[in-house]
């Protein structure tokens, strides 16, 4: 419990000092006031995320191998299944669709409104 109250104060202390430095340096160089809202929001929700993808971290450091590739195909598979493409992968080959939920998949934390692609990108 201890270590655990550590590293929450260390990540904590973190965030301030981020926050701070970003403040000081928006402010330096008098960035609007809209620009200024959306990168302390994206500071919150970047704080939010690290905080997501280490519980996932965690979880799935503490199962057997075969146990979190279960857990990772039960937590994904039903996101990738809205999709025509994987859920006729999964219903034709469910074992292939484990392999992408485990493999070929990163989570990202995206905020609402950010841009994820845009026209043009590359696949």
């Amino acid at each position: 419990i201890t270590a655990t109250m550590l590293e929450i104060s260390a990540a904590r202390q973190w965030m301030k000092n981020l926050r701070r430095v970003m403040q000081d340096y928006l402010s330096k160089h008098e960035v609007s006031r809209c620009i200024t809202g959306r990168v302390m929001l994206h500071l919150a929700h970047v704080q939010h995320t690290e905080h997501e993808g280490s519980k996932e971290e965690k979880v799935l450091s503490n199962l057997p191998a075969q146990l979190a590739k279960d857990l990772l195909y039960e937590v994904r598979g039903p996101y990738l299944t809205q999709h025509c493409l994987f859920d006729n992968v999964n219903t034709l080959a469910p074992r292939i669709l484990r392999q992408i939920c485990n493999v070929a998949i990163n989570p990202l934390y995206v905020h609402k409104g950010e841009a994820v692609f845009d026209k043009g990108d590359k696949c």
